[in-house]
């Protein structure tokens, strides 16, 4: 099962493969209630873990470790020796797909396809140690970083600055394809995508995190700031692309004409990188 559920890689060639994987499996499987933070601490970094689960609540990643037990990796640190969880893959996000409504506490978000939660959901989230902690990030995050004053502006931006690009995504040869080749989508919908529900998902982006943002806000009983917090630093600086004119396309002025649901991906996954990499960044 390891070989099939698991890709390894180790950087000592003797050693066996999912060496390190199995001792963490087995250590996690040794956590109670009653584990000291001292314990889990020393064998697991637990901040890096909580600040990951936050944006997986917040982006609503059904498809990430949280709910679908997918898409992470766990390094062992050979300088620490301390077990390392990384979060990836965040394209079907933000409302896309999702069984689960905004408006869903992180207590009952909880895996539809399968029985089992991840043990270290089980284990670490919902530890009274650390539960107070993943709750703490959860408000600071919704506070500084995942609203619509922080993001709205930003998101502006990235729509204006991706037109292109989302546009040529049926120009360039070879075209993107759809995932679903009967329903035509046209670029207006991809655009209109970023504001409300539209190709096959049920909220935009900006609505999708009013909404998440505001549930949070309600549920712990706090008011989100619109004025700015810089203290941690700054973002939004603008970037430089070469301008192409419509006229040196393979098609020109068939840009107005296009449609796929490529295009409304390709905003939403360049919206999630750049939400991911933003808030990781504001919260390490």
């Amino acid at each position: 099962m390891y070989e099939i559920l698991y890709e390894c890689e180790n950087e000592d060639d003797n050693q066996t493969n999912y060496t390190d994987l199995k001792e963490f499996i087995n250590w996690i499987n040794t956590i109670n209630n009653s584990t000291s933070v001292e314990e889990i601490k020393s064998k697991f970094e637990v901040d890096i873990f909580l600040k990951y689960m936050v944006i997986e609540y917040l982006i609503g990643h059904w498809d990430g470790y949280w709910i679908g037990g997918n898409n992470f990796y766990v390094y062992k640190n050979p300088t620490t020796d301390k077990y390392m969880f990384m979060s990836l893959d965040y394209d079907i996000t933000l409302g896309k797909w999702d069984p689960h409504p905004p408006e869903t506490t992180y207590q009952n978000w909880i895996p539809t396809r399968f029985l089992a939660t991840p043990s270290l959901i089980q284990k670490i989230i919902f530890h009274p140690s650390f539960q107070k902690q993943f709750e703490d990030y959860l408000i600071t995050t919704v506070k500084k970083t995942f609203n619509i004053y922080a993001l709205g502006p930003r998101l502006d931006y990235f729509k204006n600055f991706l037109y292109d690009d989302i546009s040529w995504d049926r120009v360039v040869e070879p075209k993107a394809v759809s995932v679903n080749t009967e329903v035509p989508f046209t670029l207006e919908d991809a655009m209109n995508s970023y504001e409300e529900a539209a190709c096959e998902s049920s909220y935009g982006v900006k609505q999708w995190i009013s909404l998440r943002s505001e549930f949070v806000a309600k549920t712990f009983n706090f008011t989100i700031p619109s004025e700015l917090d810089y203290s941690l630093g700054s973002y939004g600086e603008k970037i430089v692309k070469e301008k192409v004119e419509a006229s040196q396309t393979s098609e020109p002025g068939a840009i107005s004409n296009l449609y796929d649901e490529s295009s409304a991906t390709t905003l939403k996954y360049s919206y999630i990188s750049a939400l991911v990499i933003l808030i990781v960044a504001l919260l390490l």
